[in-house]
């Protein structure tokens, strides 16, 4: 029998809910949609789901590069859960993610109406175009390239080719994202745009702490979690 897959919504450092699902239900995996505002890494954060096997798979966030000790908790703690760009297949189901949020700095695509940049396409682009910037010693902790790490909780043009790459090849059945689709009121056509590049079939995603469900025009699904909300993901 198929083990069920768990995806949780903005946990902001309360995992109770989580953990109590799990404990419930034994998935074979958890997929979080970003800011988890870890104090401690995750691995010891969530050791009752590594006793279990149970795969903890992630996006990153907008506020889990709000501070180094956080992303560290996070990224560098568990490297090869990080779903950005990627794709998994769990219980025969494959599953994709894209990190982070759109900055009008950098590429702002919400509609049709209102799409500013792409400004720059790539994290190396911003660097090189940039390169005052890394000389400077007050522009946040940076990742091994000298990159700000706050700019791997933005999405960038070049993070939706590693999607067209997935749907160019195998396809995904769930996109997980941090930033919202239009379905709803605050969400953007980039991600509908991102869906559609990956062929997924249901999108979950956070950052609102909205829980509903919503249907894209090409009939891609939508779940909307709620802070801290775990949902046994449904396609």
């Amino acid at each position: 029998m198929r083990r069920p897959i768990v995806a949780v919504g903005d946990p902001h450092g309360d995992w109770q809910p989580l953990l109590e699902v799990c404990q419930r239900v034994r998935p074979a995996a958890v997929l979080i949609v970003g800011d988890c505002d870890l104090s401690r890494p995750l691995r010891e954060t969530l050791a009752p789901l590594w006793e279990a096997g149970i795969r903890v798979r992630y996006v990153i966030g907008n506020h889990d590069v709000d501070s180094p000790a956080w992303f560290a908790n996070l990224v560098e703690d568990h490297p090869t859960g990080n779903l950005h760009g990627r794709a998994e297949e769990i219980e025969g189901v494959t599953v994709a993610g894209l990190s982070g949020i759109y900055s009008a700095k950098i590429w702002f695509p919400k509609s049709a109406d209102e799409n500013l940049g792409p400004f720059f396409w790539s994290r190396g682009e911003w660097l090189r175009k940039h390169p005052h910037l890394q000389r400077q010693r007050d522009v946040g902790a940076r990742d091994g390239r000298g990159l700000p790490i706050k700019y791997h909780g933005l999405i960038f043009p070049e993070d939706h080719d590693l999607l067209a790459e997935i749907g160019q090849a195998e396809g995904a059945d769930i996109l997980v994202t941090h930033e919202a689709p239009p379905t709803y009121r605050y969400g953007f056509r980039g991600i509908q745009q991102a869906a559609e590049a990956c062929r997924a079939k249901l999108v979950i995603h956070g950052h609102h702490h909205q829980s509903y469900e919503g249907v894209l025009p090409n009939g891609c699904k939508v779940r909307g979690l709620a802070r801290g909300e775990p949902w046994v993901v449904q396609l």
